[in-house]
């Protein structure tokens, strides 16, 4: 008898998945427990296996479907020659379609395919350098184990390896599984790639690229749901980058990969599944910054700010230090309400340094303190509902700019006053000028005779 193979359940916050590609073919013969597809969520990726040995029969959802519910059947697996498949129709080519968007995760992966191939000084490597379906996916098969490398657990080990490496004039790109593990090699990201260019006066060049996910992770622990961008952006000579869509992640890898010097790449595990784009926002009533997967819920808190009438500007930013002064205070142009959103802790967070910094360069235009969004300022909770609230989320942000807004008729009188300053100046000098000649006047009136 013939067996359904459905979309297995991946835990009560992943109610749905996208069935990424077919690994096997209809007609193809498979082990029990062999993959056959590989499945993907905002959160992870994994295979889909046979529950028994058989003959993979009529495939019944297409390579690129997104969110494929729990329970939904996916293929039919026939045991024997008797089993009979009903309804059978050819399943579409086992591959995505052309026309679906690249995901955070696909583009991370041509980006590091394309540096290895066109620069043989580019090597990769880490725990999960050579694992297939996530960043790494087949690059391992394409270019050898002398290219991509993989390694054990040993983040200070590895670190220090790679660092000796571009020492030598290879370009390393290091795979963390994730930021909080790499709190590990802190010693030779500081001590050594940090200072060593300094340190040798200029003698010593390090191309190195060290990458992988941080941030707040769902039902993770405080252990592994952190945002270490501050701690990292704290560190002269580092240069520090932080992804918030597909486009910027394939930028800005090619961006750290072509660098001469340290580059951190802080990757997100709520972005890798995403497709997204990130499209800049214009709005007159305030401003709003970002950073990393906080781009996609202030987006979404953007249009929930439509809703009450305040019209909210919106910028990502991409690069975290060195920090572009110039450019932001062009970015934040003639706004006179600004809020930053930061899921990582307050105090001495990059919300610190970005408002900090717009305070000082914009300080006259300013009708209200810089507002600063962030996670909360404790350990991350294991249970979810709590850990969920401890990160802003659009709702949240939209309360608060609301707060920030105020009223339409005070967003109105700062726009009214903006508007009318040159002419108010104006006729200020005016009078100045006029009471300046009557008094000039009188004082030769009352002057005593000579």
């Amino acid at each position: 008898m013939a067996t359904t193979i459905r979309m297995p359940s991946l835990g009560e916050s992943q109610p749905a998945a996208t069935l990424v590609r077919w690994l096997k073919s209809e007609g193809d013969a498979v082990q029990a427990g062999e993959a056959i597809a590989e499945l993907e969520t905002e959160k992870s990726t994994s295979d889909l296996e046979a529950p028994k040995a058989g003959k993979l029969g009529r495939i019944m959802v297409a390579a690129g479907t997104c969110d494929v519910a729990a329970g939904t059947p996916l293929a039919m697996l026939s045991h024997g020659a008797d089993d009979v498949l009903p309804n059978f129709v050819p399943a579409p080519p086992a591959q995505a379609p052309a026309s679906r968007p690249v995901s955070v995760r696909e583009a991370l992966n041509q980006a590091l395919s394309s540096a290895l191939h066109s620069d043989p000084n580019v090597i990769l490597l880490g725990e999960a350098a050579g694992a297939d379906g996530g960043v790494c996916d087949g690059l391992l098969a394409k270019f050898g184990p002398e290219r991509v490398i993989e390694t054990p657990p040993c983040h200070q080990a590895v670190t220090g390896m790679a660092i000796g490496a571009a020492m030598t004039g290879l370009k390393p790109v290091v795979e963390f599984m994730s930021w909080s593990f790499a709190l590990q090699a802190f010693d030779q990201i500081i001590n050594n790639a940090a200072k060593l260019t300094a340190m040798s006066g200029g003698a010593i060049q390090l191309p190195l690229v060290l990458r992988g996910p941080h941030g707040h992770v769902p039902r993770a622990g405080a252990q592994h749901s952190q945002n270490l961008a501050a701690l990292l952006s704290h560190v002269p000579n580092l240069k520090v980058l932080a992804i918030y869509d597909a486009a910027s992640a394939r930028d800005l890898l090619r961006q750290a990969i072509a660098d001469p010097d340290p580059v951190i790449l802080l990757e997100h595990d709520a972005l890798y599944g995403q497709s997204w784009i990130f499209e800049p926002a214009h709005g007159r009533d305030v401003l709003l910054i970002s950073y990393g997967a906080s781009t996609m819920v202030t987006a979404k808190a953007v249009e929930l700010l439509k809703a009450r009438q305040i019209d909210a500007g919106h910028i990502a930013l991409g690069q975290l230090r060195p920090l572009d002064r110039a450019g932001l205070q062009a970015a934040v142009g003639d706004a006179t309400r600004v809020a930053i959103i930061d899921e990582g802790w307050p105090q001495g967070g990059i919300a610190a340094e970005l408002a900090a910094t717009v305070t000082e360069l914009c300080f006259a235009q300013l009708a209200a303190p810089v507002m600063r969004i962030c996670g909360a300022d404790a350990p991350a909770s294991y249970a979810a509902a709590i850990s969920s609230a401890a990160v802003p989320t659009a709702e949240t942000i939209a309360a608060s700019v609301t707060q920030l807004a105020g009223s339409s008729a005070n967003r109105a009188a700062t726009t009214q006053a903006a508007a009318f300053e040159p002419a108010a100046t104006a006729d200020l000098e005016r009078h100045i000028a006029d009471a300046e000649r009557s008094l000039a006047a009188l004082r030769v009136k009352l002057a005593p005779p000579r």
